[in-house]
């Protein structure tokens, strides 16, 4: 999944506010990372490798934001702390988890629901 794919669901997505909110944060948390990031799962690969850890924990990015340096590092601090709140809002679900879960089902049954709605509406 291209980051750009992730940008135009929430545009579409009127059904579930809870997946556009966690969609955002996640866009955010991209947004703030200090180099660029395309596909989805480029990301999960900089904080494995930023982290040293092969499943990002939300007590890993706990850890790892706590050891940055505000004067060098403040945007990985930013989208480490946007990254805490994501994981609270997934129950403490590793990252790994969260876009395996997105990429796979969430976010494709609310595309599959609006298009649902969109053809009803249509008929």
């Amino acid at each position: 999944m291209t980051i750009e794919q992730l940008q135009l669901k929430p545009a579409h997505n009127f059904i579930n506010n809870d997946v556009i909110i966690k969609v955002e944060l996640l866009l955010d948390a991209i947004n703030d990372w200090p180099e660029p990031v395309n596909p989805l799962d480029d990301f999960l690969i900089k904080l494995q490798k930023d982290s040293k850890c092969a499943d990002v924990t939300y007590e890993i990015i706990d850890k790892k934001s706590s050891t940055l340096n505000t004067a060098t590092e403040a945007w990985k601090m930013e989208s480490y702390g946007v990254l805490k709140k994501l994981s609270d809002l997934f129950e403490y679900k590793s990252l790994n988890e969260i876009l395996s879960c997105w990429q796979k089902n969430a976010l494709t049954a609310e595309f599959e629901k609006l298009a649902s709605l969109i053809a009803t509406v249509l008929k």
